[in-house]
């Protein structure tokens, strides 16, 4: 890999999804969005290269490992996204599923390049081994091998990230067979959130952690929520929906960023301040000084 794409500022949420929400009366400030600092219990303004990166993310830490960089894997979802945003803003999201393929595959591209699918492969990891084989015995179907040891953190992390392309490429199947709903709001200071973890599962069974397992899935209490922007976001579940586009009811868009709060792993993103939103157990929370 080129030392140039090495220990950069890898951003796992794209900021070309960040953008979305950004309020057009704020697009021309520098830090154009909101943000809420859980850490500091603060409100913060922020631009979208501030937030959601990691440095080296996708570094392979093997540099014999010749593999495309992470850019490469997901530049054509990158650079169509916004393009893709902009005509169903135009639209008012009414012909929405025209561009249900290319959004399940952007949400698929979400998930695997996220902090918690390296964990969820890190802890799938952890019990693996690797050997040397020593010798092969065709004649009675025996392999022998030697100095068996569990895999390195490098080693893990090198094969969380060929996992990740290869999720990638896979496409988005395990989506295609959800019904799918896209729900609206036109006001920015009563808007969609999001956070560090766009993708997420709503249940009804326990799951802390917002995993994406088959089991809690295909549950029939469980709901794919994707933010799509401030203004919308997706909705997808084993169940058939009434209606394929509806307004947020203000109930449901409270809940939705409840929800989005208290699993966001730092920051709360938005394009205005919301004076609903109070962490748990916290004072409402202060707004950065200008200073």
């Amino acid at each position: 890999m080129p030392n140039s794409l090495r220990n950069r500022k890898d951003h796992y949420v794209p900021q070309g999804y960040l953008r979305g929400f950004i309020d057009s009366a704020r697009a021309k400030n520098d830090r154009p969005l909101w943000c809420l600092n859980k850490w500091r219990n603060q409100w913060e303004r922020k631009s979208p290269k501030q937030i959601c990166h990691a440095v080296g993310m996708y570094d392979f830490a093997n540099d014999a490992i010749e593999a495309e960089h992470a850019d490469v894997t997901f530049k054509r979802m990158e650079d169509q996204f916004p393009a893709i945003l902009a005509a169903l803003k135009v639209a008012d999201f009414v012909e929405w599923k025209k561009h249900l393929d290319f959004l399940l595959v952007y949400m698929q591209m979400i998930r695997v390049r996220s902090p918690q699918f390296f964990i969820e492969q890190g802890q799938e990891l952890t019990e693996a081994t690797v050997a040397t084989i020593t010798s092969v015995d065709h004649a009675e179907n025996k392999i022998t091998y030697d100095n068996v040891r569990q895999l390195t953190e490098a080693e893990v992390h090198d094969f969380t990230l060929t996992k990740m392309r290869e999720e990638f490429k896979k496409g988005a199947t395990w989506m295609t067979d959800f019904h799918w709903q896209i729900r609206t709001t036109s006001d920015p200071r009563n808007p969609v959130t999001t956070s560090e973890a766009p993708l997420f599962v709503k249940g009804v069974k326990t799951n802390s952690e917002r995993a994406m397992t088959m089991q809690i899935l295909t549950d029939a209490g469980s709901e794919v929520w994707f933010p799509l922007c401030w203004q919308a976001a997706l909705v997808g579940r084993t169940q058939p929906f009434d209606a394929d586009r509806v307004t947020f009811r203000e109930v449901e868009l409270d809940e939705l960023r409840h929800i989005i709060t208290e699993m966001a792993p730092q920051y709360v993103i938005s394009p205005q301040i919301v004076d609903g939103i109070v962490l748990d157990g916290r004072h409402p929370p202060r707004r950065e000084s200008r200073s």
